[in-house]
């Protein structure tokens, strides 16, 4: 094969900015790069840990992030090509309007005439988001294509049916951040995220997955214990999640859960029913469903998790030994920067942890680039409130420069409502280090969505009901670390028939919470949590089994996935 890296061909990427470490790989040597450096026909690109490169081919330019791998195919009668062997890659492209350009992955090619877009692969999946102009992207194994707009895009397991979503705007920053050099804006993002589930093949259409979730921790005096005693605890909770899916454009997906539990203490695992536990064991039948792709439609039948707005209204939740299933039937549709996605779920059978939402649910949810949501429901008689809910919500999210907002307004039948709002700034340009306060009020019989047990503080006390509450946050990433520290301030709003506590704006608790999470390696991640609460004598007196002292906690988390 003719050497890639050398001093003037009639074509090849020249190296225009560079950050770290990078170099050609020929065999077992390493060619550096520098700048003015050439990568021509066939040439391996790779990049270091905390590498940035900058390559130019006329007038179009590749941004390569970290630990990043990319192979310059032979141009041909097709166009420039490329292949992402792992890695994130940025690319603003200005191709021959008579053949295009194509970046491949493993999974999938995706097709420009033009654009700017953002790819991302490693052995899990595979991500690729544009950011302007239009993108075509067709799977290699089910030859499923979808056509990717602005602020959009798709994720692709090998193998799987795929639809065009939105993008949140802090992805979006932070895979820019991530593909430029010093100075760009910087981005903090949430350290809580799920890991995706990484699918291996076994053979024809048959895929599979492995995901492990435990959670360890220490309290005393948080008001876990329901039987009056001494409340310090120490607790620990695992949950393992095979994961089997056989098909292609359409397949069959089934994600069993093992469950289990063990505390020194009687914890309070479901409170619908209410269980309280020591030890607990139970294999769970997890998600079931079916699913089929019809071009930019995605269609799915079956037990499933349901994540909306980041889990207001609907969620699944890491932190919950079981996490909320919905039998539903789901469709979601994506075209030109609106997204639509229609729910119908009916009411799920009682029982002690199967996980299952007691609530029949018909309701859609409207996307427009993902800056602006609204979703319109119905409820049918919840066990716990015995009414029929009719409800819309509006939400906006958008990073404006050094500054980002969001916004919720939520109606209710019979006149109730919850608002929420929030701004944050990154104070110093360059730097990964955000400040936020946000306030949220919810009316005394409001009846809270479907939402993550620590969405409102980790003490793992209140809902999105009779509830005033105001919170500033620090959130920062430094060293392969994602740090945050919380100030949460609870008031109770009025008398209420559905929460204990009531009285007009009386004080309840304070609480303040320390995180820290890292990706330990590939595929493994943790969790550290560290709070304080300090509860007031109304919620003392509301519930027997807060104490009228200060609480405190910790918690570790490890998610794993094969």
């Amino acid at each position: 094969m003719a050497t890639a890296f050398f001093a003037g061909p009639l074509w090849a990427w020249e190296v225009e900015s560079l950050q770290g470490e990078a170099w050609i790989e020929e065999g077992a040597n390493r060619i550096p790069l520098t700048l003015k450096s050439q990568a021509a026909d066939g040439a391996l690109v790779a990049t270091g840990s905390g590498a940035r490169l900058v390559l130019r081919e006329g007038g179009s330019v590749l941004r390569l992030g970290a630990k990043t791998k990319m192979r310059v195919r032979a141009m041909n009668s097709t166009g420039n090509a490329l292949e992402l062997v792992y890695g994130k890659l940025r690319a603003n492209v200005k191709p021959d309007p008579a053949k295009g350009f194509r970046i491949e992955t493993r999974a999938a090619v995706s097709g420009v005439r033009g654009t700017e877009y953002f790819v991302q692969s490693d052995d899990t999946h595979d991500f690729i988001c544009t950011l302007e102009g239009l993108v075509e992207v067709e799977s290699k194994i089910t030859g499923q294509k979808v056509l990717v707009p602005p602020r959009a895009g798709v994720e692709i397991a090998p193998g799987k049916s795929f639809t065009v979503q939105p993008t949140a705007d802090e992805l979006v920053d932070a895979w820019v951040s991530e593909t430029s050099a010093a100075g760009a804006p910087a981005v903090v993002t949430d350290g809580y995220r799920d890991l995706p589930s990484r699918f291996h093949s076994a053979g024809g259409d048959f895929l599979y997955a492995v995901r492990v979730n435990a959670l360890f921790g220490r309290t005393d005096h948080v008001g876990y214990n329901s039987a009056g005693s001494k409340d310090h605890n120490w607790f620990s909770q695992y949950r393992l999640t095979p994961a089997l899916y056989w098909g292609k454009t359409w397949g069959l997906a089934w994600e069993p859960r093992l469950l289990w539990h063990a505390s020194d203490e009687r914890m309070i695992l479901d409170s619908d029913p209410l269980v309280t536990r020591t030890a607990y064991a139970r294999a769970a039948l997890g998600e079931l469903y079916g699913d089929a792709a019809f071009g930019p439609l995605l269609v799915r039948v079956g037990e499933q998790a349901v994540q909306w707005n980041d889990g207001v209204f609907l969620s699944s939740d890491s932190w919950r030994l079981d996490p909320y299933l919905l039998r539903a039937l789901r469709a979601r549709a994506a075209w030109n920067g609106h997204y639509l996605d229609v729910l119908a779920s009916r009411r799920g059978d009682g029982g002690e942890l199967d996980g299952e939402v007691r609530a029949g649910i018909v309701a859609f949810k409207y996307d427009f680039r993902n800056w602006f949501s609204v979703i319109a429901a119905e409820r049918s008689p919840e066990s716990r409130f015995g009414r029929r809910v009719d409800e819309a919500l509006v939400q906006s999210t958008r990073r404006i420069g050094p500054a980002d907002y969001h916004a919720t307004l939520w109606h209710q039948s019979g006149g109730f409502n919850m608002w929420e709002g929030g701004l944050g700034a990154y104070p110093w340009n360059g730097q990964a280090l955000r400040a936020g306060v946000s306030a949220l009020h919810a009316d005394p019989d409001f009846i809270a969505g479907l939402e993550p047990v620590y969405s409102l503080g980790y003490s793992r006390t209140f809902e999105r009901s009779n509830l005033r509450q105001y919170r500033a946050k620090i959130s920062a990433e430094t060293g392969g670390w994602n740090l945050f520290f919380e100030w949460i301030h609870s008031q109770s709003v009025g008398r209420s028939h559905l929460v204990k506590w009531s009285g007009r704006l009386r004080d309840l608790m304070s609480e303040q919470d320390f995180g820290a999470s890292r990706d330990l390696r590939d595929g493994l991640k943790l969790l550290l949590v560290g709070f304080r609460t300090q509860p007031t004598s109304a919620m003392s007196e509301s519930s027997p089994v807060w104490p009228k002292r200060t609480g405190y906690g910790v918690t570790a988390s490890l998610q794993f996935i094969y």
